[in-house]
């Protein structure tokens, strides 16, 4: 949850390998590095060497967030799963 609250509010992630979110990557809003302190201490020293690639991983963030985890997303993808599991449960019981 953390995760998503700084990518909401456009701050690019550092996050280690032991923490499975591939959508960080695919996305461009942060990096993910092996749970190192070194590792961790190069990709923030990175971001902090190009403030314009970190802005552009927060604006990447944000969009990240408003397209896959807004409350309107996750509501409809939740409201599907139900209609599919009533419609699953109406078959078995026709039958």
């Amino acid at each position: 949850m953390a995760v998503l609250e700084a990518l909401a509010a456009r701050t690019a992630v550092i996050l280690s390998l032991s923490w499975h979110f591939p959508e960080v990557d695919e996305a461009g809003c942060g990096f993910t590095v092996p749970a190192a302190a070194a590792a961790m201490a190069d990709a923030l020293a990175d971001l902090l060497g190009r403030p314009d690639r970190l802005r552009a991983m927060g604006q990447a963030g944000r969009a990240l967030v408003a397209a896959r985890y807004s409350w309107d997303v996750v509501a409809d993808r939740l409201l599907a799963v139900y209609e599919r599991a009533i419609s699953i449960h109406a078959a078995g019981a026709a039958r």
